[in-house]
């Protein structure tokens, strides 16, 4: 259960002390992604702006200075949350907070919904006030609430709260898995979101809208409760045959408080008390016993039960089942698909960009695992043959998940992109930390100039709409710089580039006094791109002419 969009800008709209009758609300905005699946335009972010930014009447410096600080954190909480709805509708699959902002606006839900670790029944029956999501808002969204951030973001307390709180079996809980989460968390402004879960902004009486659910609609759940969650702390690995208590009442289950929050700070004492860094709300948000969890989604839904259209199951794991049990989350989605609408997809849902329901499998573990090997290899500069294999079988599931067709005529290639491996043994790479590379600056051996200490970052920068590629070494020694320019033309299937190179050039002082110039004729060849999101690329090259083919792994630049 996460956030829903009418609950994010109920947040937003606080937060900034702005009236209902406000002429672009938080809500509209909102919801309006939500139903669109983009972005609000320009024009309507601008009116916002003004909005939200029309000078305070109050008297004192002291309610001047509270009424800034609020609109400065509406600003940033509807920026985090209208990209979040965006993102809600884009996804085939829902859940029945992302159904209600749907609702809300007179959308249809879908031809199929599928309700993955959904929240208790219990749960998603209580309408939590607004002075008790305040009262919770006002430390969160402080500089306390900023720490707090912080210190959740690091790998140690990921770790131990995931043990405690997500995973069924903490041995699931590793360094793929970390990575992901570190990576998720590295902005700081993702902490919006994450607070406005804990406030509760999504805390809503949705039993209205279960009861009159009548869409297809598969609800998974995990079938592992440990002892810890059970005797009302966090969940784990525990004894077999212990009976959970009886769910709460709705009013009940919600009990975060300042205390709990403040208790993020204990994990450090995992080593002496297990019990720190757990939290029962986990515990009561999800639901204690999982085989009466569903069959309260049957009590709740009779619209869906009297038309045949609900289905249930349990899957091994708690609380991230795409990663816990990713294998039998597919079947079960394949499995309902089938049943429900034959060989054929939804007619009211948008073509997948990939046949196999592999894309729906989490791709964070498989890039950090190439990363890692890259890191490992430098760069591929120190591979051996086993490190090529495993370098193959990742990218074969990587590029099997590629999100984006017609790869290389997408916009997304566009920017500056660090080079993290390569196969190719003539590209002089001689570091790499997973994230960037470096390479020699004057050629690799046997170029007579390959003994020199002198090595830069690689970059590719690439502009589509004129049609160029450029490769760059830039050393931090006087600020040489190394640039090989290319022509690129994107073949008919949009999956590949037909390439010509132009143009080499070394200078000084950042490319500010050119030092060497000359034309580069000869090569042609032709660039696939089989992997292309918005922060990672995979690139395969040949020469015309020639059989060899070598792999380059690029990722965003970070200025």
């Amino acid at each position: 259960g996460g956030c829903s969009a009418v609950g994010r800008s109920r947040l937003a709209r606080r937060a900034s002390g702005r009236s209902r009758s406000s002429r672009t609300s938080p809500r509209r905005w909102a919801s309006r992604a939500s139903s669109s699946g983009r972005a609000t335009s320009a024009p309507s972010r601008s009116r916002l702006r003004r909005s939200t930014q029309r000078p305070s009447k109050a008297s004192s410096a002291s309610r001047l200075c509270g009424r800034a600080a609020r609109t400065h954190t509406s600003r940033r909480l509807c920026r985090t949350y209208t990209h979040l709805a965006s993102r809600l509708s884009c996804r085939q699959q829902c859940s029945a907070v992302a159904s209600h902002a749907a609702a809300a606006r007179g959308c249809p839900v879908g031809s199929g919904v599928v309700l993955l670790g959904p929240p208790a029944v219990e749960a998603l029956s209580l309408d939590k006030s607004p002075e008790a999501i305040a009262k919770v808002w006002r430390i969160v969204g402080s500089p306390v609430g900023a720490a707090l951030f912080r210190f959740a973001r690091r790998k140690p307390f990921l770790a131990s709260f995931s043990k405690k709180n997500l995973f069924a079996d903490p041995a699931l809980v590793d360094d793929d898995y970390l990575d992901v989460c570190a990576a998720g968390a590295a902005d700081a402004a993702t902490r919006h979101a994450v607070f406005s879960f804990v406030a509760g902004t999504w805390r809503q009486d949705y039993r209205p809208l279960l009861a009159a659910l009548a869409t297809p609609t598969l609800v998974l759940s995990g079938s592992d409760v440990g002892a810890a969650a059970a005797a009302g702390g966090g969940v784990g690995r525990g004894e077999e045959g212990q009976t959970p208590p009886a769910p709460p009442a709705a009013e009940g289950v919600d009990r975060t408080s300042i205390r709990g929050l403040l208790r993020w700070f204990a994990v450090w004492r995992s080593g002496r008390d297990q019990g720190a860094g757990s939290f029962a709300q986990v515990g009561r948000d999800l639901g204690l016993d999982p085989e009466a969890k569903l069959r309260d989604y049957e009590a709740a839904m009779p619209a869906a039960v009297a038309a045949g259209a609900l289905e249930t199951s349990l899957l091994p794991g708690w609380n991230v089942l795409v990663w816990e049990s990713p294998a039998d989350l597919a079947a079960a989605l394949s499995g309902f698909v089938r049943r429900r609408f034959g060989d054929a997809a939804p007619p009211s849902a948008a073509a997948p960009t990939s046949p196999s329901l592999r894309s729906l499998l989490p791709v964070g573990p498989v890039k950090a695992r190439l990363f890692r090997l890259a890191a490992r290899t430098a760069g591929g500069a120190a591979a051996t043959a086993a490190d090529l294999e495993e370098v193959r079988e990742v990218l074969a599931e990587l590029e099997a998940r590629n999100p984006t067709p017609r790869a290389a005529s997408s916009a997304l290639l566009d920017g500056e992109w660090d080079q993290c491996f390569t196969n190719n043994p003539a590209g002089g790479v001689v570091w790499s930390d997973g994230r960037t590379a470096r390479r020699k600056l004057l050629g690799p051996p046997p170029s007579p100039l390959a003994a020199l200490p002198l090595t830069g970052r690689v970059t590719q920068l690439v502009d589509l709409s004129v049609g160029e590629y450029r490769q760059r070494v830039q050393s931090r020694a006087l600020g040489l710089r190394a640039e090989l320019r290319a022509a690129v033309a994107p073949t008919e299937d949009g999956e590949a580039w037909e390439v010509a190179f132009r143009s080499f050039t070394f200078s000084a002082a950042a490319g500010r006094l050119p030092l060497r110039a000359r034309e580069t004729s000869g090569y042609e060849g032709v660039w696939r791109h089989s992997y292309v999101d918005a922060d990672t690329r995979v690139m395969r090259t040949r020469k015309k002419g020639a059989d060899d083919e070598w792999v380059f792994v690029l990722r965003r630049a970070v200025t």
